[in-house]
C-alpha cells in the first residue's frame, strides 16, 4: 500500500502543478495589455519597482473619457476603474504595507485589494494605480489599447520565470525516475517477502505459476488501495494548503485535480505496480534469497564510471538551466549504480578471504550485496547530490542579491524618474541630467561635471556643444551640428547609451519642465528612500534604478530553485523510504543467518556491524563518486555567474549528513526487523551465501 500511496501523491502533485501553471497562464494572458491601438480607450504604463531583490509591477491605468469607451472593462482584479491616484494592491502588498517600513512608506493609503482573477499567485506583489487620462496622454509615454487580454505563447516563461525545458526536466528527469526506483524496490521486495506463502500454496497443490499470479494480484490490489488512500490524502492536502513553486505560492485548491485527474493517477499507479510486479516475479527465483543485480564485473563497473564522467562533462558544457543538463545530471546517478556494485563486490571478495570472522562475514555480504540495498543507497546519494546542486545555486543566487552600493564602485546609483515639477524637486541638488518633455527624444541636458559623475569616470573635458554616447559601433548616419561621438565608458555608462547630451555651461540652471525625465546620481543608501518618497507623493510617477536588473535577476534565479529543491528532496525521501523498507526486509530474511553467526563467536556489536556495513558502504562509494561531480558542477555554476566557487567542505556537508542519516535508518530498520520477528517468529531455509 505504501508504494501506491506515495506514487499517487507524487503523480497528483506533478499533474496539479500543470493545472496551477495553466491557471496562472490564463490569468497572465487575461491581464496582459492587448494590442496597441492609436485610438484605444485605455491608457496604461507599466513600472517595475524594486523591493529587495524583486521587481514588482505597478500598473498605471486610465480610461479615455469618451462615450465610446464607457463600456470598456477595467483590468482583471478590479470591478471598476480606479480614481486618479487611487491605489489597489495585492493581498501581499497590503500585508507588507502594514508591517514593512519600505512598502508602508510607498503606499500609505490603499483603496482596496486586487481580486484573485488579477493575480498569478497568493503571494504576488502587484499594484494598480488610477491615472489621469489627460496627463498620461500629454506625457507621450503611455501605451493605448482597446482592452486587457492577449493570447501569448510564452506564458509559461512569464508565469514561472523559467524556461519550459527546466519544467520538463523537473517532471521527466527527476520525479519519474525516483518514483520508478521506489516502485521497483517496494514491489520487488513485496514479492520476495511472500515467496514463502507461494511455497505453502504449492504444498497444497497450487501450481507455481498460479501461486505467483495469485500473490501478484494481491500485491497489485494492495497498491490500488494505497493509490486510493494517496489520492484522498492529496485531495485533502491540496484543498487546504498552498504549495510554492517557482517563487509563486498557489491559492488553496490550485493544485487540486478533478475527479478525472485522480482516476488517471490511480490507473497509472496501478499499471506501474502491475508492470513492476511482473518484472519482479520474473527475476525472483523460488530458491534465491535476493535479487542480485549488482554485477561483479570490473568491465561493467568501469563502464558505469565512464558514463558518470561523460554525463558530468555534458552537464558542464551544456547550459545549466537546459533540459540536456538536467538529463545529464540524472544519467550521472545511473552510471554510479554499476560502479558501486562492482566496487562493493571487489571489497567483499578481499574481505571474504580474511581469517577474521567479522571481516569474513562482512565480505560475504558485500561480495553479493542485496540489489535493493545497493539501488536504494545509490538513489539516496543521488538525491543528496541533487540537493547539493540546488544548495549551490541557492548560495550563488543569494550572493547575487547584492546591496545597491555593489552596483558601482563609488557607492552611488542612477535613479531615473519622471513626474510633474513638484515631484522632481525632491531630487534636490544631486548631479542630474534632464530630458525634454517629449518622451520620444534621446536628448539630455546637463553640465559636463554632472555627466562625468553619472557615467562614473574621471572628470574629462566635454565638447562645447554636446556629445553622443556610442555603445559600440552603432553610430547614427548623421549627428547634430557640434555633437561629437564618444565611446561608452564608465561603470554607469549604459544609462546613456545611444543618447545625445547637450552640455550646459557651469552655473547655468536646467529647467524642470512638467513631465520631464531626470537621471539623478544618488547615494545607494538614499535610493530606496527617494523612491519611497516619490511614489508616496505621486503613485503614477515613473521611477527606477539604473542597472537594477543585475540584482533583480536573482529573484528569477531564486524562484527557479524550487525545481531542484522539489526534485532533490523528493528523490532523497523516496530513496530513503526504499532503503528503510529494503533493510527491514533483508534483515528479516537474514534472521536465521544472524542466529548462526553466534556460533562463530561474533558479539552483538559485531552483528550490528554486519547489518549496517552494506548500506553504509553502498552510500559511501556512491558519495565518493557523486561528491566530486557536485564540486565540478558547483564550480561551473559559479563560473557562469562570475561568482566565487563554494568550498569543498560546503559541498561535502550534505553528503556527510546523508551518511549519518543512512546509519540511523540502518539501525532503526534492524531494530524494527527484530521487533517484528519477536512478534511473528519465522524460519529461514536459506544458508549463508
Amino acid at each position: 500500500m505504501l508504494v501506491g500511496a506515495l506514487s499517487t501523491v507524487a503523480l497528483a502533485t506533478v499533474m496539479g502543478l500543470g493545472g496551477f501553471l495553466a491557471d496562472s497562464g490564463r490569468v497572465s494572458d487575461s491581464r496582459y495589455p492587448g494590442p496597441l491601438s492609436a485610438e484605444g480607450c485605455v491608457l496604461f504604463t507599466q513600472v517595475f519597482d524594486p523591493y529587495g531583490s524583486v521587481a514588482y509591477e505597478r500598473l498605471v491605468v486610465a480610461r479615455v473619457e469618451e462615450a465610446r469607451c464607457a463600456t470598456v472593462a477595467p483590468p482583471p482584479g478590479l470591478t471598476d476603474w480606479p480614481a486618479v491616484g487611487e491605489v489597489w494592491a495585492s493581498p501581499r502588498v497590503l500585508e507588507l504595507a502594514a508591517n514593512d517600513r519600505t512598502m508602508g512608506a510607498r503606499f500609505p493609503s490603499i483603496a482596496g485589494v486586487l481580486g484573485r482573477e488579477g493575480l498569478l499567485a497568493s503571494n504576488e506583489l502587484r499594484v494598480v494605480v488610477g491615472g489621469d487620462p489627460a496627463v498620461l496622454e500629454a506625457g507621450g509615454f503611455a501605451g493605448r489599447i482597446d482592452q486587457f487580454g492577449a493570447a501569448r505563447t510564452e506564458w509559461v516563461e512569464d508565469t514561472t520565470r523559467m524556461s519550459k525545458s527546466v519544467i520538463r526536466a523537473f517532471g521527466l528527469g527527476f520525479v519519474v525516475p525516483s518514483t520508478a526506483v521506489l516502485v521497483y524496490l517496494l514491489v520487488g521486495l513485496d514479492v520476495k517477502a511472500r515467496l514463502r506463502e507461494a511455497r505453502l500454496l504449492q504444498l497444497i497443490g497450487t501450481s507455481e505459476s498460479a501461486s505467483r499470479a495469485l500473490l501478484a494480484s494481491a500485491a497489485v490490489s494492495r497498491a490500488c488501495l494505497g493509490a486510493a488512500a494517496g489520492a484522498l490524502g492529496s485531495w485533502w492536502w491540496t484543498g487546504s494548503h498552498s504549495p510554492t513553486f517557482a517563487g509563486l505560492r498557489a491559492y488553496p485548491g490550485a493544485f487540486r485535480l478533478s475527479l478525472g485527474g485522480y482516476v488517471v493517477c490511480l490507473a497509472v499507479v496501478v499499471a506501474a505496480a502491475a508492470v513492476g510486479m511482473i518484472l519482479a516475479v520474473r527475476r525472483v527465483s523460488a530458491h534465491a534469497r535476493s535479487v542480485n543485480v549488482a554485477s561483479t564485473s570490473t568491465l561493467r563497473g568501469f563502464a558505469g564510471l565512464g558514463l558518470v564522467v561523460l554525463a558530468v562533462s555534458a552537464a558542464v558544457v551544456l547550459d545549466s538551466g537546459s533540459l540536456g543538463a538536467a538529463i545529464a545530471r540524472t544519467v550521472a546517478i545511473l552510471g554510479v549504480l554499476p560502479f558501486t556494485a562492482a566496487i562493493l563486490a571487489a571489497i567483499g571478495r578481499r574481505l571474504f578471504v580474511s581469517r577474521e570472522p567479522l571481516a569474513m562475514v562482512v565480505g560475504a555480504r558485500l561480495r553479493r550485496p542485496a540489489a535493493a540495498v545497493v539501488i536504494a543507497g545509490v538513489a539516496f546519494a543521488g538525491g543528496v547530490y541533487l540537493l547539493s546542486i540546488a544548495s549551490t545555486t541557492v548560495d550563488l543566487a543569494s550572493t547575487r542579491v547584492a546591496p545597491l552600493d555593489g552596483l558601482s564602485p563609488d557607492g552611488a546609483v542612477v535613479v531615473r524618474l519622471r513626474g510633474d515639477g513638484e515631484v522632481l524637486t525632491t531630487i534636490g541638488a544631486y548631479p542630474k541630467l534632464v530630458a525634454t518633455e517629449d518622451a520620444t527624444t534621446a536628448d539630455w541636458y546637463g553640465t559636463c561635471v554632472d555627466l562625468r559623475r553619472i557615467q562614473g569616470i574621471d572628470p574629462t573635458p566635454c565638447p562645447s556643444a554636446g556629445l553622443y554616447i556610442d555603445p559600440g559601433g552603432t553610430l547614427p548616419e548623421t549627428l547634430p551640428l557640434g555633437v561629437v561621438a564618444e565611446q561608452a565608458r564608465g561603470t554607469r555608462g549604459e544609462s546613456l547609451w545611444g543618447s545625445v547630451i547637450w552640455i550646459v555651461p557651469p552655473g547655468d540652471s536646467v529647467a524642470l519642465a512638467p513631465r520631464a525625465v531626470v537621471l539623478a546620481l544618488v547615494d545607494a543608501d538614499e535610493a530606496i528612500p527617494l523612491i519611497d518618497a516619490v511614489i508616496a507623493d505621486d503613485p503614477t510617477t515613473h521611477v527606477s534604478i539604473g542597472s537594477f536588473e543585475w540584482i533583480v535577476g536573482a529573484s528569477e534565479g531564486n524562484a527557479g530553485l524550487d525545481v531542484l529543491r522539489w526534485a532533490g528532496l523528493y528523490s532523497a525521501v523516496a530513496a530513503l523510504i526504499g532503503l528503510a523498507v529494503s533493510l527491514i526486509t533483508v534483515a528479516m530474511e537474514r534472521h536465521a543467518q544472524t542466529e548462526y553467526l553466534h556460533v562463530m563467536g561474533l558479539r552483538p556489536d559485531e552483528l550490528t556491524t554486519t547489518d549496517v556495513a552494506e548500506p553504509i558502504a553502498a552510500y559511501v562509494i556512491a558519495t565518493a563518486t557523486l561528491g566530486p561531480a557536485a564540486l565540478i558542477l558547483s564550480a561551473t555554476l559559479a563560473s557562469e555567474r562570475t561568482e566565487p566557487a563554494r568550498s569543498a567542505f560546503s559541498i561535502a556537508a550534505p553528503f556527510l549528513i546523508g551518511a549519518l542519516i543512512v546509519l540511523v535508518v540502518a539501525l532503526a530498520a534492524r531494530a524494527m526487523a527484530r521487533f517484528a520477528l519477536r512478534r511473528n517468529p519465522t524460519l529461514d531455509d536459506h544458508g549463508l551465501r
